[in-house]
């Protein structure tokens, strides 16, 4: 998980100790205060959580995430803002992160406490949230609704500048009607200067979603049983345009799975190939991971797709990944044994006992960007 970045100044009224003061004895500066959890208060005082994420550098928490899962789907798909709120929050009080923090900010921007809206945005900035511009372009409508006319053209101008794509979505956005109404130059001055040089908005959006994909430092094993914690960070559902799988059949978004950056294969001129992992939240912590290979053209468009782990060799299978060079890599399946039985505890608190390798799979990308894989012979596979 990506913490904060930043560092914040002692909390004022908080004296650091000076020598021979009896009345700053015992007192200490709040940069050395542990804090071993978050009230609900707590959530949007940076201070606070910037000490309680490094008093726990490695927290992590089911229950957050749950959380946060269950307010995407009240605010996303069943518009329950009282609901989505609480939810978020609680995410929060367990786990402060970048994705959690935006989602709230948009569901107090609905509440119309745009104070506490600002204060999300920026706390999610400053966690690194992914796309920055959606951040920008958010604050701008938050802004128009406080009536800080000058403040939301600004942020118009930085959204765009950042990479922010959907003018059409722009030009009818109903939070920025007053500034369009009451200060209409400087909506259409924060757009002509925003979009100066800027030859395809779309090619940026794109750019800001590959560019979370890191590349591997070869050789790089990537395990279907890893923590997701480990893996390069969650993906925005601001993103779901390149990933499909977020929205079910019915055109909603599918909170039973949520997806991570992996691994950027392979680029060149032609084609990106990027690799991201699907973890699911209702089965168990130790269900392995599904990792998903995609090749997209310069501009973002979808080329090519690969489920790795749908081979149907067994029910419950694992899928081991090794990385030796770019447009390529190995995919090791495994039939697994678990030390509590499947059908009786699932996945929860169930860890991987012992595994059979069964199959060994070469994936190749081409310079095309369509994938391409065969499985190597028994007699290959006996060796290993």
């Amino acid at each position: 998980m990506k913490h904060i970045q930043f560092i914040y100044l002692l909390l004022t009224g908080v004296a650091v100790t000076s020598c021979g003061d009896p009345a700053t004895k015992g007192k200490q500066p709040v940069s050395t205060i542990a804090i071993a959890s978050l009230s609900a208060n707590d959530i949007l005082d940076a201070t606070k959580v910037n000490l309680f994420l490094k008093s726990n550098p490695s927290s992590s928490s089911r229950e957050g995430n749950d959380f946060f899962m269950k307010g995407i789907d009240a605010y996303k798909n069943k518009k329950l803002l009282d609901s989505a709120r609480y939810y978020f929050e609680h995410s929060l009080q367990q786990q402060p992160t970048s994705n959690a923090y935006y989602e709230l900010g948009n569901v107090y921007k609905e509440l119309k406490s745009y104070d506490k809206a600002l204060a999300s945005y920026k706390l999610a900035e400053r966690m690194e949230y992914a796309p920055f511009s959606n951040i920008l372009y958010q604050m701008a409508g938050t802004f128009a609704l406080k009536g800080d006319l000058e403040m939301a053209a600004r942020h118009i101008e930085y959204a765009l500048q950042a990479g922010f794509t959907d003018l059409n979505k722009m030009n009818t956005d109903k939070d920025l009607d007053s500034l369009k109404k009451n200060r209409e130059y400087l909506f259409n001055d924060a757009i002509k200067n925003g979009t100066r040089g800027m030859s395809n908005p779309e090619t940026l959006f794109w750019l800001q979603f590959k560019k979370q994909f890191p590349l591997p430092a070869y050789p790089v094993t990537l395990k279907g049983d890893i923590d997701q914690e480990k893996l390069a960070g969650f993906i925005s559902y601001d993103f779901e345009r390149f990933i499909p799988e977020m929205r079910n059949a019915r055109f909603s978004r599918d909170v039973g799975q949520s997806y991570y950056y992996a691994y950027t294969i392979g680029e060149n001129e032609n084609c990106t190939a990027l690799l991201y992992a699907e973890v699911s939240h209702y089965v168990g912590d130790f269900m392995p991971k599904k990792f998903i290979l995609a090749s997209f053209d310069s501009k973002g468009k979808l080329i090519d797709k690969k489920r790795i782990e749908q081979f149907g060799l067994v029910e419950d299978e694992l899928v081991d990944l090794q990385l030796g060079k770019p447009f390529e890599f190995t995919a090791k399946l495994y039939e697994m044994e678990y030390e509590k039985p499947l059908e009786e505890d699932g996945y929860w608190d169930n860890k991987i006992k012992n595994k059979k390798l069964l199959a060994v799979y070469r994936y190749k990308i081409d310079n095309k960007g369509k994938i391409s894989f065969n499985q190597e012979s028994k007699t290959d596979l006996a060796v290993k």
